[in-house]
């Protein structure tokens, strides 16, 4: 079937990256950065991505519209902001890079080089070989990828961060038809940059600030779509779903936004995951517990419709070993649905 082929050719294509010395520019305080954004517009459900690890989130790259809008043209939202988060064990001390935070601060710790092609890189040509520099020749493999890179040390200015010195390599595939229009894959090779240092217990994570509503006025930002959101997490799918609540002034959305794990390297059974749910003031800061919350193998209780607010979660999966110069690949699903029936078919759909 179509969906089992797809899945056939993302995981060879994430084996194809091999582990390599990169010209990038070194760190340094004060430049300016060729930040950038795309929106997948080719499914059901509208996108924005980033070059500094945020999905959704796209401010300080200079997008200021709808996030993540399903279906198109509903003005019903998904997303106030979200990001990868890595933690890893560095020389007995835990650090977490944080694509994007959303409360405390610093809200983005990821950013490209200063070289003019490290913006995101839009592919939706099949009969011809892109040049992108660090991945040449790349060949399409939806009917829109999109392709970026950026790094947690580019940046020496941002407050209380500790690099953990690695690059974050993206691809991001969207298709138009079918159920493959209601998800997006989002594809990360992140690779160790140290020349001595193992990256230890390494937790990836995914942190959503997911206001799901519908506007009338986005600009107003009106209703408060964000007042009445609940999350819950579903372990058997290795998925974390954020929910808008029954009525409201927001309505009913259609629609619930999850993360869903669809690849890692090893037995995928012996994952250990975590699941936070919380207010913005409880976002963990300093890194030790940012990196206690994602390895904490602690998954809480489901948030319920009756407990809805302006809720984010943090979902949290490892541990890996990542050795210098070594490349640790995943994906994931970003994904909503016609309803919660359709929502609960598409995820019966993705095969992992």
């Amino acid at each position: 079937m179509r969906h089992v082929s797809l899945i056939v050719v993302i995981g060879l294509m994430m084996g194809s990256l091999q582990a390599r010395t990169l010209d990038k520019a070194p760190p340094c305080e004060k430049v300016a950065y060729p930040l950038d954004w795309k929106r997948h517009n080719i499914g059901k459900l509208w996108l924005v991505l980033t070059n500094m690890g945020t999905i959704g989130s796209g401010g300080e790259a200079g997008y200021s519209g709808l996030a993540a809008e399903f279906p198109p043209g509903s003005l019903e939202e998904h997303l106030c902001g979200a990001g990868v988060w890595i933690g890893a064990i560095v020389e007995g001390e835990p650090y977490v890079t944080t694509g994007y935070e959303g409360w405390e601060g610093p809200l983005y710790e990821c950013y490209p080089t200063q070289n003019e092609w490290d913006t995101m890189w839009v592919v939706e040509t099949a009969d011809m070989f892109y040049d992108i520099p660090y991945w040449t020749p790349y060949v399409k493999v939806s009917a829109q990828d999109f392709v970026t890179r950026y790094f947690d040390n580019t940046r020496l200015d941002i407050q209380y961060h500790h690099p953990l010195n690695i690059e974050i390599i993206q691809r991001s595939y969207s298709w138009g038809y079918g159920f493959l229009q209601d998800f997006i894959y989002v594809d990360y090779k992140i690779i160790n940059l140290n020349e001595t240092d193992t990256l230890h217990q390494a937790y990836v994570g995914f942190f959503v600030d997911g206001d799901v509503g519908r506007f009338t006025d986005p600009a107003a930002g009106e209703p408060h779509i964000w007042e009445d959101d609940f999350t819950w997490f579903d372990p058997d799918r290795m998925m974390a779903v954020i929910q808008d609540a029954p009525g409201g002034p927001d309505g009913d959305a259609l629609s619930p936004l999850g993360i869903r794990i669809i690849q890692t390297p090893g037995d995928m059974s012996q994952l250990q995951m975590s699941f936070h749910w919380y207010r913005g003031e409880g976002s963990p800061k300093p890194d030790y517990k940012r990196y206690e919350m994602l390895s904490s193998a602690v998954i809480m209780p489901d948030q319920t419709p009756e407990e809805a607010m302006d809720t984010r979660f943090l979902f949290g999966f490892g541990p890996f070993e990542i050795v210098p110069g070594d490349t640790l690949p995943l994906t994931v699903a970003v994904l909503c649905g016609d309803g919660i029936m359709g929502y609960k078919i598409v995820c019966r759909f993705i095969i992992v």
